[in-house]
């Protein structure tokens, strides 16, 4: 599902090249229906809640009971928007695109941190092994 995700991604920074609004739209209805599906983003249908209220989309409670009418509902918004609009949620996109790239940059570097930590421990007890074992070369 990674590979998903990188597509995905790659398609909201592909956004900003698109002139033509209708073709914008199209590509909006891709990306926010892997997106919407996608249970790697969203882990739990609240969570799409939070999303969609940054696109001022907001839905009776009864409709966050089911992805697939989540995706109807949004895909009949974006089909009504203008252009501004439609500007609007190219940026929120790209917005998120940042956020998702820098959580990651963070992991990364958290993880790096740990196995650093740990390499270090490592070498500290062997240097103490080495000094004072009874076999020394």
């Amino acid at each position: 599902m990674k590979g998903n995700e990188e597509i995905i991604y790659k398609k909201i920074e592909g956004l900003r090249k698109i002139k033509n609004p209708e073709l914008i739209r199209f590509e909006l209805f891709s990306i926010l229906t892997s997106l919407l599906l996608s249970k790697n983003v969203f882990k739990n249908n609240s969570e799409i809640v939070s999303f969609l209220s940054s696109l001022n989309i907001e839905f009776k409670e009864y409709v966050f009971k089911s992805r697939t009418l989540i995706l109807a509902r949004v895909l009949r918004t974006v089909e009504n928007l203008d252009e501004s609009m439609l500007e609007m949620y190219m940026n929120i996109l790209e917005n998120m695109l940042i956020r998702k790239t820098e959580d990651t940059e963070e992991v990364q570097n958290k993880e790096t941190k740990q196995r650093n930590e740990k390499n270090s421990t490592n070498n500290y007890i062997e240097e103490i092994l080495k000094k004072y074992s009874r076999n020394r070369d």
